[in-house]
């Protein structure tokens, strides 16, 4: 009976060590679970947080997109226009010294020196040629 009461003794002290030891493992989980839970909840808000601002961020990328867009079609346009006037430029330069010259030439009475040097100088010549002929 002694041998008996004895393992039973063992018995509940392995019980009560068993207990124990399983209280302290749910209480473990438990505090594990809470931790993560908080963690889990504060990752929430961050990820809340975030999506907000990449929102955000989205709303001001197509504002600055449509800004640009537009700056590089005006770009385009001053270029196109710029481009289209060096070409008028071009194409009226000659015409524009020939009126200036013209204008010159009627405005101040005189004739052209190129063309009456030419015709000084061929005057010259035929009456070179007369009295030598």
């Amino acid at each position: 009976l002694e041998s008996l009461f004895a393992d039973m003794v063992s018995l509940a002290q392995l019980y009560e060590i068993k207990e124990k030891e399983a209280s302290n493992g749910r209480k473990s989980a438990e505090s594990t679970v809470a931790k993560l839970k908080r963690e889990l909840d504060a990752e929430r808000e961050r990820n809340g947080q975030l999506e907000t601002r990449q929102r955000q961020i989205e709303y001001e990328n197509e504002a600055l997109s449509k800004k640009y867009q537009r700056a590089r079609e005006k770009l385009e346009e001053e270029r196109s226009s710029r481009h289209d006037e060096d070409i008028m430029r071009k194409r009226s330069q000659p015409i524009s010294y020939i009126n200036h010259l013209h204008s010159t030439r009627s405005g101040s009475g005189k004739e052209n020196s190129f063309a009456s040097s030419s015709h000084r100088s061929r005057s010259s010549k035929h009456s070179r040629r007369r009295g030598a002929g």
